[in-house]
């Protein structure tokens, strides 16, 4: 599987998820090499996960899953 596909599954899992719901959903990337001045989430000292969605703002998440994706060479 190449990145874009597991990019294109994930956003297809968000998606669905929207429209099941009715609510706004956040697909963020993260990577576990992004250095820490430009990742997105993080958690507050109280243990909340946010996420960034503007360059001040930050959006508390009531609920966070993970999607993975194996990535062949």
């Amino acid at each position: 599987m190449r990145a874009a596909d597991g990019a294109q599954e994930a956003s297809g899992y968000a998606a669905t998820l929207a429209d099941l719901t009715g609510e706004a959903v956040l697909l963020v990337p993260f990577f576990d090499n992004t250095p820490q001045e430009l990742q997105r989430a993080r958690f507050t000292g109280d243990g909340v996960l946010e996420v960034r969605t503007g360059a001040c703002r930050a959006a508390p998440l009531r609920v966070s899953g993970r999607q993975t994706s194996l990535l062949s060479h």
